[in-house]
């Protein structure tokens, strides 16, 4: 089941870039693309976490810790999402998809920089961080 469902995931996710790609064709604004993608992907995340608490009695989001590196990421991540959307008005979408594919690896070399303590164990071993950032390609291919 499990190789089913991803099988179709990995499909949804290498084909919407083509149909993102024709709406923009079809002068589809890419910022309402993108920002009615985030509104409805929030809203299932709110039902999610609705039910969940609903059902287990107690609030889901209470204990969560939102240190400002959670802040950091969800203001890139929403960056990178609308980038990527108008990213598809001036090149083809397997350029995008394969630009969006590689983020990972800028990722992991942008951590390396800039929280070198929570990588120390990497750190310590050059081999290792060829290693990790051989896997995250490989991931991304």
């Amino acid at each position: 089941k499990g190789f089913f469902y991803g099988s179709i995931a990995s499909v949804f996710w290498g084909f919407h870039p083509v149909v993102m790609r024709y709406l923009v064709l079809e002068d589809v604004h890419p910022t309402g693309i993108a920002a009615t993608r985030l509104i409805i992907a929030s809203a299932v995340v709110f039902v999610i976490l609705a039910v969940g608490s609903f059902i287990k009695k107690k609030p889901a989001i209470g204990n969560f810790p939102f240190q400002p590196y959670f802040w950091i990421a969800v203001i890139c991540l929403a960056l990178n999402f609308f980038l990527f959307h108008m990213s598809l008005k001036y090149t083809i979408a397997s350029n995008a998809i394969l630009l969006e594919a590689f983020s990972p690896i800028v990722i992991f070399v942008l951590a390396l920089h800039f929280t070198p303590w929570r990588l120390k164990h990497i750190m310590r071993d050059p081999k290792l961080i060829s290693r990790f950032l051989m896997v995250v390609m490989a991931g991304s291919i």
